[in-house]
């Protein structure tokens, strides 16, 4: 049987794409900048969501961010 695709998968598809093309493209980590995950927590309070459609919670916020260190 055929299995159709909801939206978890595309976005996961999306993910995985992403995290690809940062690897092609040779994008450093945050770490090649100086950050660090004793800064993951201060960068996350001080963030607004100003100009971004997706509001995240905080922990969400700091998962990404501790990802791309």
């Amino acid at each position: 049987t055929k299995r159709s695709f909801g939206m978890i998968d595309y976005c996961h598809q999306l993910t995985i794409g992403l995290y690809d093309l940062a690897e092609t493209l040779n994008i450093p980590k945050l770490g090649s900048y100086g950050m660090g995950v004793e800064d993951v927590e201060k960068i996350v309070a001080q963030t607004g969501h100003k100009n971004h459609p997706v509001k995240f919670e905080l922990a969400e916020l700091s998962e990404i961010l501790s990802e791309r260190i």
